[in-house]
């Protein structure tokens, strides 16, 4: 868990600092450079905890149940719990960005979900080609369009 000193800040001093660290993320237009002070601003462990928390929450507004999101992101059960009271009382930042997400992994289910019944309609003698290959080729198609959660 992160440690914060006990010494006191002033408050001016702490909005400042606040407000940096909200401009530095603000000036990251590009996706390369996010990655890049997200990897020079935390540790291994904070990027992985902060990213679970991130995915719980997404699954969250995805109604998706505490005991699979344990099992899937390896979380304990007060974290989700806490990441729901987030989302509940204070998450409109959390919400809002999350909401744009859930749109696009929508689209890509719904993109997968075509792909999935494309192969499973699709005949399995395609003339001269070779049909193992042809079906190979469509579960690739079908597990790159996968969403995992």
């Amino acid at each position: 868990m992160a440690q914060v000193s006990v010494q006191y800040i002033k408050p001016e001093v702490k909005e400042k600092l606040q407000s940096l660290l909200v401009d530095c993320i603000n000036r990251c237009a590009q996706a390369s450079l996010a990655a890049d002070f997200v990897d020079d601003l935390l540790t291994n462990t904070e990027k992985i905890m902060i990213s679970k928390r991130i995915g719980v929450a997404l699954m969250l507004l995805k109604h998706v149940g505490a005991r699979e999101i344990s099992d899937k992101l390896k979380v304990s059960f007060p974290t989700i719990y806490r990441v729901k009271t987030w989302l509940e009382v204070k998450g409109s930042g959390y919400r809002t960005l999350l909401e744009t997400i859930l749109k696009e992994d929508a689209a890509k289910q719904r993109s997968h979900q075509s792909a999935l019944e494309e192969t499973e309609s699709s005949p399995l003698w395609f003339g001269p080609t070779n049909w193992k290959s042809q079906r190979r080729r469509q579960w690739e198609k079908v597990k790159q369009t996968e969403v995992p959660f």
